[in-house]
């Protein structure tokens, strides 16, 4: 999958999230979604059917963290152990180098995840860059890309400088 794909893959997982989100917000039950518009005022295609929105209690958390503007973003590469050493921050998230992204709102408790863009890099060299950070539910070789949801994302704290992995990040077939 090139990087091109895989950043259109990863939009069109945040509009449908932002859907079901905004479904789910206003308890929306359609079957048609015609009058809806996207953001470049082009009308979605009237034969898009939902059908069976019922959504569970954790898909009704999900959010569209990307646009939270109260959400600061941290972009680390290569683990140090299980964490992160506060200054290996990376400052351009587009850099090669960024393998992981810490989600905080207080700058002390976080949520983080691996990047799809570091892939095969993180597959690589999974026993120091990937598995003290992420918990594997299948068989790494059956893991096409990394497509994780909110509720999977690990949990981590800053301590002395050093961002500690409190709950591993869970990553799914």
């Amino acid at each position: 999958m090139t990087e091109f794909e895989n950043k259109l893959l990863q939009q069109l997982e945040g509009i449908r999230i932002a859907l079901e989100h905004i479904a789910n917000k206003s308890n929306f039950r359609a079957t048609d979604f015609s009058n809806l518009k996207l953001s470049n005022q082009q009308e979605v295609v009237n034969d898009v059917v939902v059908n069976n929105i019922d959504f569970e209690h954790k898909n009704s958390q999900l959010l569209m963290s990307q646009n939270d503007p109260s959400i600061n973003r941290l972009f680390f590469g290569t683990p140090d152990g299980s964490g992160f050493d506060e200054c290996n921050v990376i400052n351009d998230p587009d850099s090669p180098k960024v393998l992981y992204v810490v989600e905080t709102i207080d700058g002390i408790n976080g949520k983080f995840y691996p990047l799809s863009k570091g892939y095969s890099r993180l597959k690589s060299n999974a026993k120091s860059f990937l598995l003290p950070l992420c918990e594997l539910r299948s068989n790494l070789d059956s893991i096409e890309n990394f497509n994780i949801l909110p509720n999977d994302y690990g949990e981590i704290k800053l301590e002395d400088g050093y961002w500690n992995v409190k709950k591993k990040c869970i990553i799914k077939c």
